[in-house]
């Protein structure tokens, strides 16, 4: 799943905030998939992303018995590459940013 959902393991996620500067990964998560994942920068979020430019409840990462998908609902949206999205299926190894040159997943 996203570097983000970095690699995912047999009905786990593992969630990676990546440093700014390179690919390595400064924080690293991992949820079952029965759990619903709420991403944002309030501390009630299971992944808090500290940032000016994410939401207080930003995003939903959650399985839905096929395979991981992130919906958003920050105004800043979730970006892979240079595509701004609200709704996408995740893949091992994307990465997702959290509003243009915000955080990365």
């Amino acid at each position: 799943m996203p570097s983000s959902e970095g690699a995912s393991e047999e009905g786990l996620i593992v969630i990676r905030l990546l440093d700014e500067a390179s690919t390595h990964a400064k924080r690293q998560w991992l949820f079952p998939q029965s759990h619903t994942i709420q991403v944002g920068r309030q501390s009630e979020n299971d992944v808090v992303l500290k940032h000016p430019k994410v939401s207080r409840r930003h995003a939903s990462i959650f399985h839905d018995g096929h395979g991981w998908t992130c919906t958003c609902f920050g105004e800043n949206g979730v970006r892979i590459g240079e595509r701004k999205t609200k709704h996408v299926r995740l893949q091992s190894g994307m990465i997702l940013e959290f509003a243009r040159q915000g955080p990365k997943l």
